[in-house]
């Protein structure tokens, strides 16, 4: 529960600040889904995306080393600080 807070306030704030948010949680919309599953869903959002925001518990995760490691490749701004957006 607390990862879908995290990304929730995250959305919000980024939304608040005029941006279009794109939330994982939102982009796969299920549990109930493989984990390859979810991260080809969240690899095409991220592929719509201008700058990757990534929340503090981005070194515990495989799924978004993945997706930063892509987005460095493919030249996506990353920002850990919705100031820096």
């Amino acid at each position: 529960m607390e990862c879908i807070n995290k990304f929730k306030e995250a959305e919000r704030q980024i939304n608040e600040l005029g941006h279009e948010a794109i939330n994982p949680l939102r982009v796969v919309g299920t549990w109930d889904v493989t984990w390859s599953d979810a991260m080809r869903k969240c690899i095409a959002a991220l592929m719509t995306a201008d700058v990757l925001y990534t929340l503090p518990c981005v070194v515990s995760s495989k799924g978004a080393f993945i997706e930063c490691s892509l987005a460095s490749v493919i030249d996506i701004k990353r920002v850990d600080n919705l100031n820096n957006l």
